[in-house]
């Protein structure tokens, strides 16, 4: 922001568009979103959502505030998503609408996760992350150290069950320098679409990790 980008466009999906600045202001309030559910700093949420501007805003809020996201694939089975549940003890999750009924089956009896968020309209009597989120004050920021975990991504299982593979709050950063910067070459001008989800690390590197250098991100919406 002290740099003049707060006005530029950040994140677009073909149903929303974000600047830096209501990026910045809407992830500030994710935790206060997710303080009444029992989340706290070093707690793990999943997220089980299209490629939309819900996914930074809670990737980043939660980041911001110390919580874990745990970026699980969109096209899993329930069986797969209550094994990745179980394992990262996930106490929140947060869905697109259409992921509900898989993700509801699999978080059945699952005593670790207190609640189901969904991020996006339907009808459902659960909790709307973005209802949530309008009627929220900004929570404030965490003290955080480099070394700290910060998001998991999972392997994709090829030799067994998938792994949790834990990135730090340095990560970002080192990504955004070597990666969006050294060898893609992203400049502040360019405007990208990832094909490769948010939810795969190649995704996440060249389209929420590289935002650093102020460029705008178009999302699919799936």
């Amino acid at each position: 922001m002290a740099e003049g980008r707060g006005p530029k466009l950040a994140v677009c999906d073909p149903q929303r568009s974000l600047t830096y600045s209501e990026l910045l202001e809407a992830s500030a309030r994710v935790g206060s979103v997710l303080s009444p559910f029992g989340v706290q700093p070093e707690n793990r949420i999943a997220l089980v959502l299209f490629d939309s501007v819900e996914f930074p805003i809670l990737f980043w809020g939660a980041v911001r505030v110390g919580i874990v996201p745990v970026l699980l694939n969109t096209r899993l089975m329930a069986d797969q998503y209550r094994f990745m549940l179980e394992d990262s003890r996930a106490r929140v999750v947060v869905v697109s609408p259409l992921l509900l009924p898989v993700i509801e089956e699999a978080a059945r009896s699952l005593n670790s996760v207190r609640a189901i968020l969904v991020a996006g309209p339907g009808p459902t009597a659960l909790p709307n992350f973005n209802e949530l989120l309008a009627a929220a004050a900004p929570a404030p920021a965490a003290r955080t150290s480099p070394d700290e975990v910060a998001y998991w991504l999972y392997s994709s299982g090829t030799t067994g069950y998938p792994k949790g593979v834990m990135h730090v709050h340095s990560t970002p950063r080192y990504i955004s320098q070597f990666c969006g910067q050294g060898r893609i070459g992203l400049r502040e001008t360019d405007v990208t679409f990832s094909a490769a989800k948010l939810y795969f690390a190649y995704g996440l590197s060249n389209s929420l990790s590289s935002a650093h250098e102020g460029k705008s991100t178009i999302f699919s919406g799936q």
